[in-house]
């Protein structure tokens, strides 16, 4: 049973637990590892305090390149737009790939720009949804802070996810959430038929006593929670399986070949201007 103590992805520490006893059987800090690092550039530009509203720049830039993208494509004809001339030499075969393979990827980009945002900002995502539809949040209150009384020990980990089993039986814990300062924690648990890799249900302890003070099956969850259960599968490529995968990858590619792509035909066009005008300066030169 994989676990992770998460409070900001540079401090991310992944436990790997026996089911039965919670025996710790391996443990690592996530930023240590490739994958830990990727999805740390991916989410955060590899920064804590600037890292969002940097990423959400490059989403806004993203934006603007398919909206625009996709006014220079808009046809008068749609057999037009959507014509491949493959045959007809390499420039103007790559100009129709570089127009049409634009256009395909565009929506499913802006998908991947949408999902993206929505889980770079979930609480603002989830309020905006739940503001719309007039609906609350089920998620009791809880303290900001919880002072342990003189002496008090905390819980055993393992004491403490017998608490949240019998909150949410049946269902597998993926994510500790530990605060920085003395606070409730706040355990995440898939159960079987959650389509969420990371499930959408959560109980809140009181790490000191084991009290249960919150807990939210994810059947429960408000309209503003619930549209997670498909938006992060969907980001990630975890819906449609591999095949999911594979088309997933080659929109995250399609940027850089529209990039390279469109470089290219620009400066081919910009070579062909600057020698007309070359071969035309003598000829008007001769004409005075």
């Amino acid at each position: 049973m994989k676990q992770s103590a998460i409070h900001c992805l540079a401090s991310t520490l992944v436990l790997v637990l026996t089911t039965a006893s919670a025996q710790l059987l391996d443990s690592h800090w996530l930023a240590d590892t490739f994958g830990g690092w990727v999805l740390h550039f991916h989410i955060r530009l590899l920064s804590e305090a600037w890292g969002q509203p940097d990423v959400l720049t490059v989403a806004l830039f993203l934006l603007a390149f398919i909206v625009s993208g996709m006014v220079l494509w808009w046809p008068r004809r749609w057999s037009q737009g959507l014509a491949l001339r493959l045959s007809r030499g390499r420039t103007l075969a790559l100009a129709d790939l570089h127009r049409v393979g634009g256009v395909v990827a565009a929506g499913l980009l802006l998908v991947s720009v949408i999902t993206g945002v929505m889980l770079l900002y979930p609480g603002v995502a989830v309020t905006a949804v739940n503001a719309l539809t007039g609906a609350t949040s089920p998620v009791a209150v809880t303290p900001v802070s919880i002072p342990p009384a003189a002496g008090a020990v905390p819980m055993t980990l393992y004491a403490l996810l017998q608490r949240t089993e019998s909150a949410l039986p049946g269902e597998m814990v993926t994510r500790i959430v530990v605060p920085s300062d003395p606070g409730p924690w706040v355990v995440r648990k898939r159960p079987l038929g959650d389509d969420h890799p990371n499930g959408l249900g959560f109980v809140r302890l009181d790490p000191w006593t084991g009290a249960v003070l919150s807990v939210v099956p994810w059947q429960q969850a408000s309209p503003g929670v619930a549209p997670f259960a498909w938006v992060y599968p969907l980001h990630i490529g975890e819906l449609g399986g591999v095949a999911h995968k594979v088309v997933l990858k080659a929109v995250g590619l399609s940027p850089g070949f529209l990039l390279i792509a469109g470089t290219w035909l620009w400066w081919r066009k910009r070579k062909a201007v600057l020698l007309a005008q070359t071969l035309s300066a003598p000829m008007r030169v001769a004409s005075r």
